[in-house]
């Protein structure tokens, strides 16, 4: 016997400390067009479009929110012999030239080269231009 009745079937996958698996969930289509009908309410509610005041009160917040900007080097790992053969007053060569620019990382990732500079007591960064973000995530995936 063939049933031709339609049905829902959601699909997650789950994490549970360090197990991993997927939950189905069957639905027949009565319930499903119930659970809907109880959703809909809630989804037109967050469907709205944000007025010009509220865009702009938004953008007013974001624009003062900090983040952690450093400076840091291109990824170049030391070997184990490097860093186990290190001494005070050694140097470790890493693969930069001292004059070029380094990465100025916002919120952990690198965004604009930049150079280190001081005024007086304060440290910052002089902008050189963005970092090839592009390229640095295909040199990570291969």
């Amino acid at each position: 016997m063939e049933s031709r009745e339609k049905i829902l079937c959601l699909s997650f996958k789950t994490h549970l400390a360090e197990y991993t698996g997927t939950l189905a969930m069957v639905l027949p289509e009565v319930v499903a067009n119930a659970l809907l009908r109880r959703l809909s309410p809630h989804l037109s509610h967050s469907e709205r479009i944000p007025s010009r005041d509220s865009r702009r009160s938004i953008r007013e917040q974001l624009l003062d929110c900090s983040f952690v900007a450093d400076l840091s080097l291109p990824n170049s790992p030391p070997t184990i012999r490097q860093l186990v053969e290190l001494q005070p007053r050694s140097v470790l060569t890493l693969p930069v030239r001292a004059n070029d620019p380094i990465h100025l990382n916002i919120a952990g990732r690198p965004m604009f080269l930049a150079y280190p500079v001081r005024h007086g007591t304060h440290r910052g960064a002089k902008i050189e231009g963005q970092a090839s973000i592009v390229g640095q995530n295909a040199r990570k995936h291969q």
